[in-house]
């Protein structure tokens, strides 16, 4: 599986914003089940593909 087909299941899993930054471009995923955390509480992770060799995330 890629972040791309299992973005949507970790941030509805976890209840999170996951951005999934690559070359050019980027891609937010949401989580769809139940109302959103207050902005305090929200948790936001970002991942990046580093010469298509490693992953770097942080939040």
């Amino acid at each position: 599986m890629t972040l791309a087909d299992m973005g949507l299941v970790i941030a509805i899993a976890f209840n999170v914003v996951l951005v999934n930054v690559l070359k050019g471009s980027y891609m937010s995923f949401l989580p769809l089940r139940g109302a959103p955390p207050p902005t305090k509480d929200r948790v936001v992770i970002d991942v990046t593909n580093v010469n298509d060799t490693h992953w770097l995330g942080s939040y």
